[in-house]
């Protein structure tokens, strides 16, 4: 598990500010504290995995989450975006 690089975070921006300026919606923050914001979410998304990992019983279950680290990561999708349906 590992955070984004910076480079991967500048292009998470951009993406992000064509998706928010395509819907004319305002990011009320200037770029330093936009960055800031979406390297505190990284480090939030890599706690949240570790925790998962830490928090899954001993079995099969663990062995197969940290075999396939991608597998845990689309299920953090899915939850995220039933929270974003639903919340």
């Amino acid at each position: 598990m590992a955070t984004l690089s910076a480079d991967e975070l500048a292009g998470v921006a951009a993406e992000a500010q064509v998706q928010f300026s395509a819907i004319l919606e305002e990011i009320p923050v200037n770029k330093a504290q936009f960055k800031t914001f979406l390297n505190t979410v990284d480090s939030a998304l890599e706690q949240a995995e570790i925790d998962v990992v830490q928090n899954t019983p001993a079995g099969p279950g663990k062995d197969w989450l940290l075999a396939n680290q991608n597998v845990g990561r689309e299920l953090l999708i899915l939850v995220a975006k039933k929270r974003l349906e639903v919340l």
